[in-house]
């Protein structure tokens, strides 16, 4: 998964906290995880992920 750009989970109805290996995914420049009921990211990330929906 070292090579995932984007990843787009919206609408899964996915519940609970964002989990922090998502963080360790170095080449992820576009997320979105909108329209879930998931917790606010609660850990500290070592790049800016643009693009965060």
């Amino acid at each position: 998964m070292q090579q995932l750009e984007t990843l787009d989970l919206s609408s899964n109805h996915l519940s609970g906290p964002i989990p922090l290996c998502m963080a360790s995914i170095t080449s992820l420049s576009y997320l979105n995880l909108s329209h879930n009921n998931l917790h606010i990211w609660p850990y500290p990330i070592n790049k800016p992920i643009w693009n965060l929906y």
